[in-house]
C-alpha cells in the first residue's frame, strides 16, 4: 500500500547508534535487537523508542527501573515496551497492509494517545511542581523550628501529604474496609494476612509511610508518574524500615497493571486526582483493581460554581496542567457510572481556606523576619501571591476542595435461578451464572442450592476473587467443607 513502511526506513542495529543520526523515533522491530540496559543506552540517540517485542527492556525489575531512569536522563521522551499503546498498535496495523484500520483512523487514535502522554509529561516536568517542591523544602526547614506553625496543618496545601489529612482519610478507610475490620476483630474466624491498598499519585510516599507506621499489617502500592518522586519514595521507605510494606511503581493510575484486578482492599488519592487526564477512566481503573466491599477515598480540588469561560477559571486550569476539570457533582456521577456505590462528596473548602490563611500568615512572618534573601525570599514572595490568589478563588467559588468517597458493591452470583428473587441492595450486585458451571472472575460470593454439588475440584477451580459460599439448604453434605476452609 502507499503507506507501507519503506525499506529505506530499516537500519541495522550497529548503524543506528551513530550520534549524527539523532532520530525522532526508533522502532525495535526484530527479536535480534538487543535488550536495552544501562550499558547500551548511552549509545541511543533519539527522542522516543517503540518496540514490537516485550523483551525490549530487562526482565529483572531493578534492572528495568535502572534502564528507564537511564533513558529519562538521556531525554528519551517515551518508551513503549511491546507496543502497549492502542494508538501505536493501530498505526502498525495500518502500515502493514491488508488491515481494516485506515491510516487516518490510526493517526487520529495515535494523536489521542499522544495527547495523554504529553499531559503526563507536562505533570512530570511542570515548573509549578518544581517550585512547590522547593517551597515545601523551605517551609519544612522553618516548621521544624516553629512548634506553633505545625498547628496550622500547613502540609495540607503543600506538595507533600498532610499527616492530619492522612490520619482523617485513613481513619475513614479503616471503618469502610472489611479486611481491616476482620483483621482487628476478636471474633473473626477468618483473618487476612494483611490489608492492601493502592495510593494513586503517591508523590514521594509521605502518606503511605505515615499509615504503614501505624500498623505492620498494612501493605501499600504507591504509583506515581514522576520518576524522581518515585525514586525518593523508594529510598525513604527503605531508610525508615518500611520497604517490605511499600511497593513503589512508576506509572499512571489511569492505566494499571492487569494483574491488579480485584486485588486491593481499597484505593486512596491525596491531592493528586486533579491531574487525571480522564477522571471517568481513573474512577473505572480504581474500581477494576478493588475487591468487592472495598473503598475509594479521594481528596482534591474540584471545579466550583464559576461559569465556563471565566478568566480566573481558565488561568487556574492552565497553570495546573488540568485537562478534566469537573465539579463535585460531576465527579460523584462519574464515580457512580464507573460502578461505585454509596458515592458522596464531603465539602472541606472552609477547612482548606483556614489552612491557606494560616500558611499565608506564616509566609508573611518569615518574610518580615529578615532571615531570608535572594532566591528563598523570591520563592516566598511567589507563594505569597499564589496563596492570596488561591484564597480569593475559594471565596469566589472558582474551586472547591473536599473528599469523594465510595464503596465497591459485592458481586453475588447464584449458580441457578433462585426460588425467590433477592431484594435490591445498593452494596450488592446480584446475577445468575451463565457460564455453564464456571464462575466469572470477580465473583465475591457464590450461592448454591442443595442440588448443586461443590466437590473439592469445583471449589479449587473457583475464581481467586470468591471469598464466600452461601448454601440455600440446612445441611452441608453437598459441599466439600475441607476444601472451602483451605481456600
Amino acid at each position: 500500500t502507499p503507506y507501507k513502511i519503506p525499506p529505506r526506513a530499516f537500519i541495522p542495529w550497529d548503524k543506528s547508534r551513530a550520534d549524527e543520526n539523532n532520530w525522532d523515533i526508533m522502532v525495535f522491530c526484530s527479536p535480534a535487537c538487543p535488550t536495552l540496559d544501562v550499558t547500551s543506552i548511552p549509545s541511543i540517540w533519539c527522542k522516543a523508542i517503540v518496540s514490537v517485542s516485550d523483551s525490549f527492556l530487562p526482565d529483572e525489575w531493578e534492572k528495568r527501573e535502572e534502564a528507564l531512569l537511564a533513558l529519562g536522563r538521556r531525554d528519551v521522551f517515551e518508551v513503549a515496551d511491546g507496543m502497549s499503546d492502542l494508538g501505536e498498535i493501530a498505526k502498525v496495523y495500518s502500515l502493514s497492509g491488508g488491515s481494516t484500520v485506515s491510516f487516518n483512523d490510526a493517526f487520529e487514535l495515535g494523536c489521542q494517545v499522544m495527547q495523554k502522554k504529553l499531559h503526563l509529561h507536562g505533570i512530570v516536568t511542570s515548573d509549578d511542581v518544581t517550585a512547590k517542591r522547593k517551597f515545601h523544602d523551605l517551609m519544612l526547614h522553618a516548621l521544624e523550628k516553629d512548634e506553633n506553625a505545625r498547628l496550622f496543618g500547613l502540609g495540607t496545601v503543600m506538595h507533600q501529604s498532610s499527616d492530619r489529612m492522612t490520619d482523617w482519610l485513613w481513619g475513614r478507610a479503616r471503618g469502610m474496609c472489611p479486611s481491616y475490620r476482620a483483621l482487628s476483630s476478636q471474633s473473626a474466624t477468618v483473618k487476612p494476612d494483611q490489608v492492601r491498598y493502592l495510593d494513586m499519585g503517591a508523590g514521594n510516599g509521605a502518606a503511605a509511610r505515615w499509615i504503614c507506621k501505624q500498623d505492620k499489617k498494612i501493605h501499600i502500592t504507591c504509583i506515581d508518574v514522576c520518576p524522581k518522586q518515585s525514586g525518593e519514595n523508594r529510598n525513604l521507605s527503605d531508610e525508615e524500615g518500611l520497604g517490605s510494606q511499600i511497593d513503589v511503581v512508576q506509572g499512571s493510575y489511569e492505566r494499571l497493571n492487569s494483574d491488579y484486578s480485584n486485588w486491593f482492599d481499597g484505593c486512596m488519592s491525596q491531592d493528586a486526582f486533579i491531574h487525571a487526564f480522564d477522571k471517568h477512566n481513573a474512577f473505572s481503573e480504581a474500581f477494576r483493581v478493588t475487591k468487592g466491599g472495598g473503598w475509594l477515598l479521594i481528596s482534591d480540588l474540584m471545579r466550583g460554581d464559576g461559569k465556563d469561560g471565566n478568566e480566573e477559571m481558565d488561568a487556574f486550569v492552565r497553570a495546573h496542567n488540568i485537562t478534566d476539570w469537573d465539579t463535585p457533582k460531576e465527579c460523584v456521577q462519574m464515580a457512580t457510572d464507573a460502578g461505585w456505590s454509596e458515592v458522596k462528596f464531603i465539602d472541606c473548602t472552609a477547612e482548606i481556606k483556614v489552612s491557606l490563611q494560616g500558611l499565608l500568615k506564616k509566609i508573611k512572618a518569615m518574610m518580615e523576619s529578615g532571615k531570608y534573601d535572594g532566591r528563598n525570599l523570591q520563592l516566598l514572595k511567589t507563594h505569597r501571591t499564589r496563596l492570596s490568589n488561591r484564597i480569593g478563588l475559594a471565596d469566589r467559588g472558582v474551586f472547591k476542595w473536599g473528599i469523594i468517597s465510595g464503596r465497591k458493591p459485592y458481586d453475588v452470583v447464584f449458580m441457578s435461578e433462585p426460588p425467590v428473587p433477592p431484594e435490591p441492595r445498593e452494596m450488592i450486585n446480584y446475577s445468575v451464572n451463565s457460564l455453564d458451571g464456571n464462575l466469572k472472575f470477580g465473583t465475591d460470593v457464590l450461592v448454591v442450592n442443595i442440588k448443586e454439588k461443590l466437590s473439592r475440584e469445583k471449589i479449587t477451580a473457583l475464581p481467586s476473587t470468591t471469598r464466600l459460599i452461601v448454601t440455600l439448604s440446612a445441611g452441608l453434605d453437598h459441599i466439600c467443607v475441607e476444601a472451602a476452609e483451605e481456600r
